[in-house]
């Protein structure tokens, strides 16, 4: 890994990548003025034509191909490099994690602006690489970054899951749309306002009745080890407090 050391305050990045994450980097660096050039895989160009005057380099592709693409790329030893992933540690870029669920619907500057940076890396490392840039910053041991992701995942693509399928059976019996929305609105309200005391339902009552009938309605539902993996977690972690 390249010593991160700029002469200028206004560094031009490169940004390696076509997916979510790059395409809402360079609509954040567009927004802030930020200099770049964009590479992704598809372009004819290839990364030393185009990245050469680039200050550091942003891999922002999926995480099983950012260390092939680092040792397969000569320019990516010639300049600083930089990955997004929260689970991934190489000698070969530095690491910052966006705390933050993508889409290709670019994000207001405001919102991009207050994305938590997450790393064992310290706060001035991420300021050297991104002078610009003021977002919050986190710093964690490289020992808890796996845990830390974990956590990620479970958040935001388990419920998303959840949520998924909660659509796609209500869409079934015909529900209104707008009715099954308020619901998952309602939910997500409730979570930011009073996280403590957000859930309801027969887990919290320990309505044992009730989750019995739904393990019975789900028995032949894969969903069902879903219910069963909840009620045991919940169960292990709050038994103390019964």
């Amino acid at each position: 890994m390249l010593k991160i050391n700029f002469v200028s305050a206004e560094p031009t990045y490169g940004v390696i990548g076509h997916g979510r994450l790059a395409t809402q980097i360079c609509h954040y660096f567009t927004l802030k003025e930020i200099q770049y050039h964009h590479w992704f895989r598809q372009m004819p160009d290839t990364p030393e034509s185009l990245l050469q005057s680039c200050d550091v380099l942003l891999i922002a592709i999926k995480d099983d191909a950012i260390v092939p693409w680092l040792e397969t790329n000569k320019i990516a030893s010639q300049k600083p490099c930089v990955h997004f992933s929260g689970t991934l540690q190489t000698p070969l870029a530095t690491g910052f994690h966006p705390l933050m669920t993508f889409s290709k619907v670019p994000l207001p500057l405001d919102t991009l602006e207050k994305i938590l940076f997450v790393s064992p890396n310290s706060n001035k490392l991420f300021k050297s690489y991104f002078p610009q840039l003021a977002n919050p910053y986190l710093q964690i041991s490289a020992d808890e970054m796996p845990f830390y992701h974990a956590l990620c995942v479970m958040a935001n693509n388990f419920s998303t899951l959840l949520w998924q399928k909660f659509f796609d059976e209500m869409e079934q019996w015909s529900a209104p749309t707008e009715s099954t929305q308020l619901f998952l609105k309602q939910t997500f309200h409730n979570i930011i306002m009073q996280p403590k005391q957000a859930l309801t339902g027969p887990i919290a009552r320990h309505d044992t009745k009730t989750i019995l009938s739904n393990l019975d309605a789900l028995k032949n539902d894969s969903f069902i080890s879903i219910y069963q993996g909840f009620l045991s977690s919940y169960q292990i972690d709050h038994k103390s407090t019964r």
